[in-house]
């Protein structure tokens, strides 16, 4: 989107590190001596451009209305350049879906005014806003956009970013070796001061793969080179952010097990890395959530869900509310052949009884009042991919031997129609409720329940795998902060204490609530014990004491708590002590007596 060369080229000189050209800037803007109509709005525009990569989000918005105000017979360019960062603003503060909408108004907008960088830009951004919404297959069709239009107008720092977006919509994905390749090509290409910004995220998202992986000294290899350039995170605060985040899960994740979401493709029989693609299908991707766990248990039991995946039938998964049965299902969406074809997921709960069959199977013109014209039902919405029926124990009971007919033979009759339709679709159910009790209190039919549970999984609660949550933590905290526009947030050894000795009802959905309620009130960037809502500190478990001599099982308590606490703060003692709610010569004290030199 160029503007007037002088304005671009103070904006060229940010980029490259050359110069802070905000204060030249704000003195060109409030001259009031512009020699063409919306000069004034471009200085806006390109003030609000770089306070955006200073992570400036507030100072970014308020320039955008500036921009807005003063762009009064200015070039259609300008207007859609403001449009494409007011959603670019959206998006950073978590209104991923806003953002999508906008942009999505100004491709088609830039392209009837022939805009094409405009529209490369507008189409870039907007797939990583689908990408957000786990909507991969949208998100791939505006990237490869971006793409050609760049590729049409031979902007080659175009292409670079329009390679970077790709990365990620793979990486959302799951195909980490696909957007690995990506990188590399693009890493090549990236040379020179004026390019740092598409090679730190290169950087950035070459680490973030190898995390996926499992590839730990890969991972830190690509993050080292990305802190190396100091001039570049200066400059860049969303990546120096995100640099932060990423250490903080690769420390994390040091032992077995690891994120099942954003794996390498696997083509073993069974899977050499524990971090499968859970692709976000929920409201259309398979990758947005991504199910971790380092618990054996757990991962085996991952292991025979992907071995019966490849079975073309009905597959239940059973458990609390909140463990992630909706990943699951994304994961065997993925397993069974059928990424990139439909996931529709379907809440029995949400839906009223009177409209269930309407909603499920679709209508006839005339049907029912109201019904002016035939709509296809969800079963149809499905085609050859998967149907994702949630809650399925609360199904109507009027609705159960038409579901159980669609199971056997795969036909489903449109109300108001006569003649059966057929379906392809793979039919996943999950459920909270103990199905066997409503068969013998009759709310559920027996047969049902036998067609659907052949192939039946219990996903265990956060309480029978203590030893997930601090990673679940690490993992639904880096998400919360990237979606609510936090700077990195790290949680102290005390917080994570607590958390793991808590008993978590809600389970995963609980303890994000949890997190991000502690997020609002840390200091520092550091979630402490203190952080935490007074209810989970009242009900967490304090641990067992091992047998054997109670003082010594304490000294041993405190030593490792001081030990993970100077860990995590890199050996700095008085960070350390700060994280520990100590004063630094209370902390060196306690670590003489303990005999801890340095860790």
């Amino acid at each position: 989107m160029p503007g007037p060369p002088e304005l671009e080229e103070r904006y060229r000189r940010f980029l490259d590190g050359r110069g802070d050209d905000v204060a030249p800037l704000l003195r060109f803007l409030r001259s009031g001596r512009h020699s063409r109509a919306g000069t004034e709005a471009w200085a806006a525009l390109i003030l609000s451009r770089i306070y955006l990569l200073r992570g400036a989000v507030d100072l970014a918005s308020s320039y955008l209305r500036v921009a807005s105000s003063r762009a009064g017979g200015a070039p259609e360019t300008l207007r859609l350049g403001i449009l494409v960062n007011r959603a670019i603003v959206c998006r950073a503060r978590g209104r991923a879906a806003a953002a999508a909408d906008l942009l999505r108004a100004v491709v088609d907008r830039a392209l009837l005014a022939r805009e094409m960088i405009v529209a490369a830009k507008a189409a870039s951004n907007g797939a990583l806003s689908l990408a957000r919404l786990g909507r991969p297959e949208e998100a791939c069709s505006y990237a490869g956009l971006a793409e050609r239009l760049y590729e049409s107008t031979g902007n080659r720092e175009g292409l670079a970013r329009a390679a970077l977006v790709r990365a990620v919509v793979d990486l959302e994905r799951g195909r980490c070796e696909d957007a690995l390749d990506r990188l590399a090509r693009t890493l090549g290409e990236c040379a020179g001061k004026e390019r740092e910004r598409e090679r730190l995220m290169a950087l950035l998202l070459i680490g973030e793969a190898h995390i996926g992986r499992g590839d730990r000294d890969r991972a830190a290899e690509s993050l080292d080179a990305a802190a190396a350039m100091e001039g570049a995170l200066k400059r860049f605060a969303p990546q120096r952010a995100r640099l932060l985040q990423l250490r903080g899960t690769l420390d994390r994740i040091g032992g077995a097990g690891g994120v099942y979401g954003c794996g390498a493709r696997e083509t073993a029989e069974e899977p050499a890395d524990p971090r499968f693609e859970d692709a976000d299908c929920a409201p259309g991707r398979a990758g947005r959530g991504l199910f971790v766990t380092r618990d054996p248990r757990t991962i085996d039991l991952l292991g025979r869900i992907r071995r019966a995946s490849r079975l073309d039938a009905p597959l239940c998964i059973r458990g609390e509310s909140g463990v992630g049965k909706d990943l699951v299902a994304r994961l065997v969406h993925r397993w069974s052949g059928r990424e990139g074809k439909p996931f529709v997921p379907v809440n029995a709960a949400s839906i009223p009884a009177e409209l269930f069959e309407s909603v499920l199977f679709g209508y006839a013109r005339g049907a029912f009042t109201g019904a002016a014209g035939p709509r296809p039902g969800l079963v149809a919405a499905a085609a050859d991919g998967t149907l994702f029926l949630d809650e399925i124990g609360e199904l109507p009971a009027a609705l159960q031997p038409k579901l159980l007919r669609f199971i056997d033979g795969g036909e489903f009759l449109a109300l108001g129609e006569t003649a059966p339709r057929r379906s392809a679709a793979r039919v996943v159910c999950a459920t909270n409720r103990d199905l066997e009790a409503a068969c013998e209190s009759g709310s559920f039919r027996r047969d049902l329940y036998h067609r659907i549970a052949a192939l039946s999984f219990t996903v265990p609660p956060l309480r029978e795998r203590r030893s997930d949550i601090p990673l679940l933590a690490a993992h639904l905290l880096e998400r919360a902060t990237r979606r609510h526009g936090f700077g990195a947030v790290r949680i102290d050894p005390g917080a994570s204490a607590a958390l793991e000795s808590f008993d978590w009802p809600g389970n995963a959905r609980e303890l994000e609530s949890a997190l991000l309620d502690a997020a609002l009130h840390a200091r520092g960037g550091l979630i402490r014990a203190g952080d935490l809502s007074p209810s989970i500190l009242a009900l967490a478990r304090p641990a067992e004491p091992a047998p054997g001599d109670l003082r010594s099982h304490e000294r041993a308590l405190r030593r490792e708590r001081i030990e993970a606490a100077l860990r995590e703060c890199g050996g700095n003692r008085t960070r350390a002590a700060a994280s520990l709610g100590l004063k630094r010569t209370t902390l060196l004290g306690i670590m003489k007596r303990l005999g801890i030199s340095r860790v």
